[in-house]
């Protein structure tokens, strides 16, 4: 954040609240994913099935986020599960209670089933 204002002599007029506030529904949304990942690690023992449902899920919140103005399943699907529809606008409009709630359940959601799942796996070492 700092390199443009002293490379580039730019004022700072950057509003830093706004931008952290961003910074962490983003991250939040990138930490779902991996929980997912981890929870269908820990259940299955297989990591590239893991990657793969969990890139296929950010590929699909992706597009339902980029296509909820053109079918009802897509605008409610973005609207009330997907972490792209949760995300919406941090910098101007600020951060929504229900939109952090929801990231945040569903990484506990990921991360209990996770542990469960782990904790019933037989690692079979011989």
């Amino acid at each position: 954040m700092f390199i443009p204002i002293a490379t580039m002599e730019l004022s700072q007029t950057l509003d830093y609240v706004p931008l952290m506030k961003a910074t962490l529904q983003a991250a939040l949304a990138g930490v779902t994913f991996g929980a997912l990942g981890f929870a269908l690690g820990a259940f299955t023992g297989k990591s590239s099935m893991a990657w793969a449902f969990g890139g296929g899920l950010m590929a699909f919140e992706y597009l339902t986020n980029s296509l909820a103005g053109t079918n009802e399943f897509f605008e409610w699907f973005d609207d009330n599960l997907s972490s792209f529809g949760a995300y919406g606008n941090p910098y101007q409009d600020g951060l929504f209670a229900e939109d952090l709630l929801l990231v945040i359940g569903k990484i506990a959601l990921f991360l209990v089933i996770g542990f469960i799942g782990f904790r019933n796996r037989s690692l079979n070492l011989r």
